[in-house]
């Protein structure tokens, strides 16, 4: 969305893109009591996240635990909250409910998913493209998918059939369903790719290819380019000449 502008205020070009990030704390400002070097952070900062060294004010960072990899900890941060507060503060998500889910192959989407699935008897409607409909149902965690672009909204009635009743549901945290014991939260993580390689990874996400988050890690080496085949000396000097005639023949 900030690539296309699709934001209020987006950031003044030319900028480093990305809202999250995650790795070891390098240096502390002075006065930050709560952190020290080598521990290990997520962090939210206002963009500039897509780089190997990122500075953050020290209220938008936060540990993780020890056995949580990087990658999982860079995709949970946006993702999850953005979909805890969807479900739970602004759906009110309670037990016997139903969710229509559009987008249910992308990172948020996934997330959505899997806190629903905290919740008893909930059912998930998925919407997305039919070229991901064979991962997702491997997933299981999906009971109905429909296709990006159908006439949903009658095959939603049609499969509804009665509405499951409702029951006391003690709302746990995020932090809870994140890290303690056997309520973890697997993020979901499409595929990682180098800081090179930013250009295709966004790509893949435009063209709606992707199935839960696209990771950037600064450490990977980037995809080899196809080599550019060299013009012979002949042929190049011919180029050359053609392109300074038509540039008189224009003037």
């Amino acid at each position: 969305m900030v690539r296309l502008g699709a934001i209020d205020s987006p950031p003044k070009t030319p900028c480093i893109l990305g809202l999250e990030c995650a790795g070891e704390v390098e240096a502390v400002g002075e006065g930050v009591e709560n952190f020290k070097v080598g521990d290990r952070v997520v962090a939210l900062p206002e963009f500039k996240a897509w780089a190997e060294l990122v500075t953050v004010p020290a209220k938008y960072v936060y540990h993780i635990p020890d056995e949580m990899s990087f990658a999982d900890a860079a995709a949970i941060a946006i993702n999850y909250i953005v979909a805890y507060i969807i479900l739970f503060d602004l759906a009110s998500i309670k037990p016997g409910k139903s969710v229509l889910l559009h987008s249910a192959g992308g990172g948020v989407g996934q997330a959505i998913v899997q806190l629903a699935r905290t919740v008893p008897n909930v059912q998930v409607f998925g919407v997305c493209s039919k070229n991901k409909h064979e991962a997702l149902k491997a997933g299981g965690l999906i009971d109905h998918l429909l296709e990006r672009g159908s006439d949903y909204t009658n095959e939603v009635r049609n499969l509804m059939g009665d509405t499951l009743s409702t029951c006391h549901h003690e709302r746990a945290t995020l932090k809870k369903l994140l890290v303690s014991p056997g309520g973890k939260i697997k993020p979901t993580i499409d595929s990682t790719w180098a800081l090179e390689d930013v250009a295709e990874a966004m790509q893949k996400m435009h063209d709606r290819k992707n199935i839960g988050k696209l990771i950037l890690d600064p450490a990977m080496e980037p995809k080899p380019k196809p080599a550019t085949p060299a013009k012979g000396k002949a042929k190049a000097k011919k180029e050359a000449s053609e392109e300074k005639n038509g540039e008189k023949e224009k003037k």
